[in-house]
């Protein structure tokens, strides 16, 4: 374990540890410590640590109650399982957890409201403990990894169909109501021979029913993907610097695409203009890298032979399902996109042949700083 050691332990059923006399006894450490117990158990805790990372021990030790004051705090829930789980994380460490430990887990990050344990519970989300974590936290009222679950899950639908039904109605009802994430992506476009660009500046995503691309929207004519930094953020495509073509002008606005409006708007670029540039979203929002994407438990590839899905499982990856490629040369980006059903609808009325059209907004909606 990082940054501790257990002592007085022993073995227990599921290979996890007894903790009826167990203490969390971190090393080297020469801050005030303070002592939970949870029945039997005791750990030995950094008192800085509870207050940085639980805000349950932070309003506690700031209250002025006698309790902030003493040495041990004796606590009747959550479960000892739980709190050491807490404690790992809070370590650094991200353990893979039982079915067990999953729910000790949640019940510890809603009592303690430890956000941190929250988002480690967010990041080990499979297809084996999707719908554990989903009927837990929505359980015990923990909201975040109740949608987090919930999308995994409706991301995952067809393989879990059979599954999901075990859940009560209005939780399927739910899942049901959630839009699945879509295989998007741009290819490499500047502006210039002017018979090229419907061709070339198109923004297409993945209709899996017919395995075929389709278009989703078309780039602002004074828009380049051509050394641009390129990134999803919020459900809405970014577009940064790059350069024109021939010239090698560097283009002097930033470009964003809401999905949900179908509509594309300006903003300004940074103070100094970029082009090979590299843009990422910033916290846990997922952009992809080169030409793969990870939707589930599942990775989507694409070059000009075939887009493949896999299916992940344990150390390999099996074949799952093998479509169109992408017919086109130059860099490719992708990634994924929630496509409201407004979106849909407005896709299959221009797959008829109905021209809907979209004006280029000059509004500026983000700032981008160096």
């Amino acid at each position: 374990m990082t940054g501790g050691n257990l002592m007085e332990t022993s073995s227990c059923a599921g290979s996890e540890l007894d903790l009826r006399k167990t203490v969390y006894q971190p090393t080297g450490f020469t801050k005030t410590v303070v002592k939970v117990r949870f029945g039997e158990s005791v750990f030995t805790v950094d008192r800085s640590l509870l207050e940085q990372h639980c805000e349950y021990f932070r309003a506690l030790f700031q209250s002025g109650m006698k309790e902030c004051m003493e040495d041990e705090i004796c606590l009747q829930a959550p479960s000892a399982c739980g709190f050491l789980v807490a404690l790992r994380v809070m370590h650094g460490e991200r353990p893979m957890l039982s079915a067990d430990e999953i729910v000790d887990a949640i019940q510890c990050a809603v009592f303690l409201q430890i956000e941190l344990l929250t988002e480690h519970l967010i990041n080990v989300i499979n297809s084996d403990n999707c719908l554990l974590m989903y009927h837990t936290a929505a359980t015990f009222g923990l909201l975040k990894l109740f949608k987090s679950a919930a999308l995994f899950i409706q991301d995952m639908y067809a393989d879990l169909k059979e599954d999901v039904k075990c859940l009560q109605e209005d939780l399927i009802e739910y899942i049901e109501s959630l839009i699945p994430n879509s295989y998007v992506l741009v290819g490499s476009h500047s502006p210039s021979i002017k018979l090229l660009q419907d061709f070339m500046r198109t923004v297409c995503y993945l209709d899996e029913d017919e395995k075929d691309w389709k278009v989703l929207t078309h780039l602002p004519l004074n828009a380049s993907t051509t050394m641009a930094g390129v990134t999803v953020l919020d459900n809405k495509i970014y577009i940064v610097g790059g350069v024109y073509d021939i010239s090698n002008k560097v283009v002097d606005s930033g470009f964003c695409y809401d999905v949900s409006t179908d509509t594309w708007s300006t903003f300004s670029n940074p103070q100094q203009l970029r082009y090979n540039c590299t843009l990422v979203p910033y916290e846990n929002s997922k952009g992809a890298l080169f030409t793969a994407v990870v939707r589930g438990d599942s990775v989507f590839t694409v070059n000009r032979r075939a887009t493949v899905e896999y299916a992940i499982e344990d150390i390999k990856w099996r074949t799952k399902t093998q479509m169109t490629g992408f017919p086109r040369i130059g860099s490719m980006w992708t990634f994924l996109l929630r496509l409201p059903k407004q979106s849909r609808e407005l896709l299959q009325k221009k797959d008829n042949g109905v021209e809907i059209s979209s004006d280029l907004s000059s509004s500026a909606s983000v700032h981008c700083v160096d």
